[in-house]
């Protein structure tokens, strides 16, 4: 089984792999900043849940720069594909948020196993942390 690629919290922070010496976790600055991104984003999910709106969230599919684009969500979303990409994504914030809060390292491969019956495919975890990396950074840059 290859090794994991290990991220403090679910982002891939850094691009490069584990095994290519990356940094597991971001600086302090970076921590704080992915922090109070992710508890905005959490807000806004929370305010239009208690406002009785449509729940929506953005996501910026990763990729080269010319093929990256973003993507608005819904819940419950105007198919079963799109509401069961909207709540892996919520997962995905919350799980992360926790991680960095408490300073622990977090895999891709602990979220597949920890929630599988949510996320069917390890890929399907692997996407969703570089498309949630590539949203926070684009607001970092």
């Amino acid at each position: 089984m290859p090794p994991s690629s290990e991220v403090a919290a679910a982002p891939a922070y850094n691009t490069r792999s584990h095994r290519e010496g990356a940094s597991a976790s971001p600086s302090s600055a970076t921590s704080g900043v992915l922090i109070a991104r992710m508890e905005g984003i959490l807000e806004s999910v929370a305010d239009a849940l208690s406002s009785g709106h449509e729940l929506r969230l953005e996501l910026m599919t990763h990729g080269s720069r010319r093929s990256r684009r973003m993507q608005e969500l819904r819940f419950p979303g105007r198919s079963l594909s799109e509401g069961q990409k909207f709540a892996r994504l919520l997962l995905m914030i919350q799980l992360s948020h926790d991680a960095l809060v408490s300073g622990r390292i977090l895999t891709k491969r602990q979220i597949y196993y920890q929630h599988q019956e949510l996320f069917e495919k390890q890929r399907v975890v692997d996407d969703l942390v570089d498309d949630l990396a590539a949203t926070l950074f684009t607001s970092l840059r």
